[in-house]
């Protein structure tokens, strides 16, 4: 048995070069979203809205294609959401670089690429809901074990968003469980 496992372990890559891949990552952590531009106010006090970090989850799906061994090009659509609901409040697609520094199993993934935010105000005494759309970025840090056409592994990921007025800003990160098949 423990031969097995070790051979399991050993296998050198989920993928070949030229193979192309795709991922589904879940998590939780911590949210924010504020207005920074303060053009969001409860119209009774007249006070700017800036909102409480919040817990909420993420969902991450990934298409990529592995170019290199460690270097695999890819596009990641991710949402978040801080009420804990299937409402979610914020969504990014990414352009992404996966790149495996040193060709071991610790990877780190930047993106840049467009967001969607969705933020919640109080105006004369009735709640709105604003839809605001710019630039996004993240960034992720992980570790994956290696299997024979599938690889599993943690993900510490941070991600944000501001409007293409600026008018509202969002960011949030998760610990994640990412799993990712080979084509």
């Amino acid at each position: 048995k423990l031969i097995v496992l070790l051979c399991l372990f050993a296998t050198p890559l989920f993928a070949s070069e030229g193979d192309f891949f795709y991922g589904l990552g879940f998590g939780a952590g911590n949210g924010k979203m504020s207005d920074n531009t303060l053009r969001i106010f409860d119209d009774y006090s007249r006070d700017p809205k800036l909102y409480p970090a919040e817990q909420g989850f993420n969902i991450q799906l990934q298409l990529g294609y592995v170019l290199l061994h460690d270097f695999r090009p890819g596009l990641m659509i991710e949402s978040w959401s801080r009420n804990g609901t299937l409402d979610f409040d914020h969504l990014l697609l990414t352009p992404v670089v996966t790149w495996f520094p040193k060709q071991g199993d610790f990877y780190i993934r930047p993106g840049v690429g467009i967001g969607l935010t969705k933020v919640d105000y109080l105006e004369r005494g009735d709640w709105h809901r604003k839809m605001d759309f710019g630039s996004a970025w993240n960034c992720a840090l992980g570790y994956v074990f290696r299997f024979d056409g599938m690889e599993i592994g943690p993900q510490f990921i941070y991600s944000g968003s501001m409007g293409k007025d600026l008018e509202v800003w969002a960011s949030h990160y998760s610990l994640m469980l990412e799993f990712n098949w080979a084509m």
